[in-house]
């Protein structure tokens, strides 16, 4: 089996963007701590830090080396609290549930990741879901104008109530 040299590699890989990443992930967690570092562009980089809290870290390459300029939390990925999973897979569940009676395949992304924050034994209530929904739509325009045109949604809706549970898959 043939042999490389370390040093040789080293030299090899002498300015490639693996050795720029390396420097950066390497004073980034010096400056910061423990970090756990999901991207890397240009001038800035993602990651979560020790309390998981998603931060966003500037930085810059000066004469004495890689300078940081900033290190401000992020909401470029949204992050889900305990209280809101129930939420999070109750939707999922919906969406899945409204493409099945679409006569489309439910999207299998989205149902993987409930299925990750689905724990045994934990109950998930609907009252849950409603309760948040109910919440987000508290009186502004567009419930004015379902209940304004509450009568006409319902009459236009009658006739493909059996059509629409029609499609809804059951269990025995």
């Amino acid at each position: 089996m043939p042999i490389v040299q370390g040093t040789a590699i080293a030299k090899a890989c002498h300015g490639s963007r693996e050795q720029d990443l390396t420097l950066i992930h390497d004073a980034a967690i010096a400056k910061y701590g423990k970090l756990n570092i999901i991207a890397t562009f240009e001038s800035r980089l993602l990651a979560f830090n020790e309390e998981k809290k998603l931060r966003e870290i500037t930085f810059r390459h000066g004469e004495e080396g890689l300078e940081f300029v900033f290190n401000r939390a992020s909401d470029a990925v949204p992050v889900l609290e305990d209280a809101d999973i129930p939420v999070v897979v109750g939707r999922a569940l919906k969406c899945a549930t409204f493409a099945l009676m679409r006569g489309e395949n439910p999207d299998a992304s989205e149902l993987a990741e409930a299925a990750a924050l689905v724990k045994p034994g934990e109950p998930y209530w609907l009252s849950d879901v409603i309760t948040k929904i109910e919440e987000s739509i508290a009186e502004n325009d567009w419930t004015k104008m379902y209940e304004a045109n509450i009568d006409r949604i319902r009459t236009s809706l009658h006739g493909r109530i059996r059509e629409i549970e029609g499609r809804v898959p059951k269990t025995y």
